[in-house]
């Protein structure tokens, strides 16, 4: 499960939800580093695999407190993101009167009154236990270069995995500096409109980087046959965002769980209309030239 900002606004404690769900569909669940929900209460939840996401920051400091806070809460590895080195222009926000730091406005006001399910239900069990939720700008380093991410890999001995390749030279990059794991992503196109599809990228990236590291991919893969799709060009797993938060909005942790529950039951499908019965026979013959073109 993809790292996803802001979930615990979608429900109370709505990352918890996600890593509780992830555990029972098992499949690791990676937190945001904009969690709503504090890192201990989600480490205190989740039972399976916990990986911890992180954003690299100008300071080094703030980067080795974050490192040993997920060493001291026992994270079993980091994916750090490196696809969002400045703010991305997402005018939807601006629309409604959603921003960092949370504040209310006029528009966001109106969404309280007239979603009372929502605003009592979240927001109200927030008021009464916590505090209103907050999720403050994440400082991030506009400089960043290839040789940060290897002062991380000497802080961190876990596994290692970098989100946010957008091409094959960076993919290749990724492998010298030690990474266990690629994750070819354009954010969910939500940071550039004209960011290439991981799903074009990934069978030139599989020809050039398989056997020497694991690639994984995400961004759009809303069905089981989408997640075929990527398995067929090359991918070892696809991480799944905002198909999981659809079902956390609609009923928490058992819908989080429902939509993975739903994605499986599609691949399983997709594979005996293949052919295939496992994972490890879906390969590059399963695919017709215009195939990808009817994913996202």
């Amino acid at each position: 499960m993809a790292p996803t900002g802001a979930a615990g606004l979608l429900w109370y404690h709505g990352e918890a939800a996600l890593a509780r769900a992830a555990n029972v569909t098992g499949i690791p669940y990676c937190l945001a580093m904009s969690s709503i929900t504090p890192l201990d209460v989600v480490r205190r939840e989740a039972r399976g695999q916990l990986w911890l996401q992180l954003y690299l920051s100008p300071d080094a400091e703030s980067n080795r407190a974050m490192i040993e806070r997920a060493r001291h809460l026992h994270f079993d590895a980091l994916i750090v993101t490196v696809d969002t080195v400045v703010s991305p222009n997402r005018e939807y926000n601006w629309r409604n009167g959603f921003n960092l730091p949370i504040k209310v406005n006029r528009r966001n006001a109106l969404d309280l009154v007239i979603h009372p399910r929502w605003t009592l239900g979240v927001i109200g069990r927030y008021l009464l236990n916590e505090q209103m939720p907050r999720m403050d700008p994440i400082k991030r380093d506009e400089r960043a270069e290839w040789s940060a991410i290897k002062r991380i890999r000497d802080l961190w001995s876990g596994p290692l995995v970098i989100k946010g390749i957008g091409c094959t030279e960076d993919a290749l990059a990724a492998l010298q500096t030690g990474a266990d794991a690629i994750v070819l992503s354009n954010h969910g196109a939500r940071n550039l409109d004209s960011a290439s599809s991981p799903l074009a990228l990934l069978p030139e990236v599989a020809r050039r980087v398989a056997g020497r590291l694991p690639i994984w991919v995400d961004s759009g893969f809303m069905r089981g046959s989408d997640i075929f799709k990527a398995l067929a060009s090359g991918a070892s797993a696809v991480l799944i965002g905002r198909a999981a938060l659809y079902g956390l909005a609609a009923g928490g942790e058992a819908g989080a769980t429902r939509s993975l529950a739903l994605l499986r039951e599609e691949l399983d499908r997709c594979m005996a209309y293949a052919g295939v019965r496992t994972i490890a026979e879906i390969g590059p013959q399963h695919l017709q030239s215009d195939a990808l073109a009817t994913t996202v």
